[in-house]
């Protein structure tokens, strides 16, 4: 009866609001206190008095007036606990009003997402911040934002955290009060559309975060003081992505501007294999590193979401970064170029493993293999043959890297120039010309890289067995074939 009317708000929660999270507060006490961790996760099911008073907790935070939720005990442990002798300051600060979003149709990468302006403003658990825009922003679509990252939990069967981190306020009015049980950064979210030049706040009751902008703040503040805020969270702001990390990996670092030089240049040069993408037509980026992504290691998106183990160590190293590289960093922000107008049937994670490659050996200088196991030489050839010897069935048999091979193979002919000429061709379709059916996205892959190289790969993909119209063999009869491809034995 307990666990049930905490679910549902019955007698127990009554009238008094007051005496009802006091109430909750104890019962969280007593039946751990609830921590989740790396070493010790909560099971969901596992005790279902436990799951109540966190998904209690979670939609009390979500819908009780700012400063009305008590703070999370867990908040201390994480997303982490902000010292008690930490200043409450009031920080003005300029941000960017202008909404410059990332290129249409890009679903993996969150396209049309609200963008993120960090702030340098961390709000403590359960405290409440206060906001002051400029008049003319309110009741224009913008937010306040308590907390990096807002991946929830519910396809995880072990919880490392709370399932969700962060909490959103409209900001309606000059001044919007806002409030986190867990606490988190403070952000101001963007809507898409806005076209402010530089935009005034002030964010009060706050405790200052570390934060570097790239190009504007000073070098020696960041060593001498910025980096030594007291809050447990901290963000790198360069012109291409913004790192949202756990202090403690900041703290030591001496030059962010380094760092994101070489950030600078790993977006810039995946941008330069979509087709030439200016990216200061766009967005700057946003990663977090996170304790428990919502899915996969790392996932896509506005914001990437990656581990809290090497990975983090190696984001803030420009040497680590610049000269080793990384595949799932390359493979996300692949991702995040990836359309749904030149994707052939089941490549979702296979084409942004193109940027993978592209950056290993275009910016790091090492061979595509020195990237990934599963791009050996052997393993590239044993898939390969496995596929063809048990009878081409592209339905169940077409699979991440065995689909990748194929792409591989075409670039290893004709280089990249016509994968790029190719997503250049595909940024600037009209509405019109976009392909409305799948088989309409084969064939209009095929025939465009197939003009895009010179030759005809028709035949190359339906060795695959990609299914193929007959107007595209037609179509391409004119340009040269391309003889003896590494699958021509396959095609009759």
């Amino acid at each position: 009866r307990l666990i049930a009317d905490l679910k549902t708000g019955g007698d127990l929660r009554g009238d008094d609001l007051t005496a009802f999270l006091e109430s909750l507060q104890a019962l969280n006490r007593a039946v751990g206190p609830i921590f989740p961790t790396l070493e010790n996760p909560v099971t969901p099911g596992a005790d279902p008095l436990v799951d109540a008073v966190i998904g209690l907790e979670t939609d009390l935070d979500r819908s009780l007036p700012p400063g009305a939720m008590y703070a999370i005990p867990a908040a201390a442990e994480y997303p982490g606990a902000v010292p008690e002798e930490a200043e409450r300051a009031a920080v003005t600060l300029s941000i960017d009003g202008k909404y410059r979003g990332w290129l249409r149709g890009r679903g993996a990468g969150g396209w049309a997402a609200k963008e993120m302006r960090p702030t340098g403003v961390y709000a403590a658990p359960g405290e409440v911040v206060k906001v002051t825009v400029p008049a003319r922003v309110a009741g224009e679509g913008f937010e306040v934002v308590i907390g990096a990252y807002n991946g929830g939990l519910d396809n995880r069967d072990r919880w490392q955290r709370y399932p969700k981190l962060q909490r959103n306020f409209p900001v309606a009015s000059r001044v919007t009060e806002a409030s986190n049980a867990l606490g988190g950064l403070v952000t101001i979210r963007i809507p898409r559309e806005a076209d402010y030049d530089s935009l005034e706040i002030t964010i009060e009751g706050g405790v200052r975060a570390p934060l570097f902008v790239e190009g504007q703040t000073d070098p020696k503040a960041w060593k001498d003081e910025i980096r030594k805020y007291p809050a447990p969270w901290a963000e790198l702001a360069g012109k291409r992505i913004i790192l949202a990390l756990p202090s403690e990996h900041i703290r030591n670092l001496g030059d962010p501007d380094k760092v994101l030089a070489v950030w600078d240049e790993i977006l810039d040069k995946a941008a330069e294999l979509c087709g030439g993408v200016n990216r200061d037509d766009y967005r700057a980026e946003r990663i977090v590193f996170e304790r428990q992504p919502s899915a996969g290691y790392m996932h896509s998106g506005y914001p990437v979401a990656a581990p809290q183990d090497k990975s983090v160590a190696q984001a803030v190293d420009a040497r680590a970064l610049r000269e080793e590289g990384n595949w799932g960093f390359f493979h996300e922000y692949g991702h995040n170029h990836q359309h749904d107008l030149w994707s052939l049937p089941g490549t979702g994670e296979t084409t942004c493993n193109l940027w993978s490659v592209y950056l290993f050996e275009e910016y790091i200088g090492k061979k595509r293999e020195e990237g990934h196991n599963a791009v050996r030489p052997l393993e590239r050839r044993e898939r390969m043959n496995a596929y063809f010897s048990s009878g081409r069935n592209f339905d169940s048999e077409w699979s991440m890297w065995v689909a990748l091979e194929a792409y591989l193979q075409v670039q290893e002919a004709f280089g990249w120039e016509p994968f790029k000429k190719v997503f250049a061709e595909y940024n600037t379709l009209p509405e019109r010309e976009w392909p409305k059916t799948q088989q309409e996205k084969n064939d209009q892959w095929v025939l465009r890289l197939s003009r895009a190289c010179g030759k005809n790969l028709a035949p190359f993909w339906a060795a695959w067995n990609l299914p193929l119209s007959e107007k595209v063999f037609t179509e391409l009869a004119g340009l040269p074939a391309w003889e003896d491809h590494p699958v021509a034995r396959y095609f009759k």
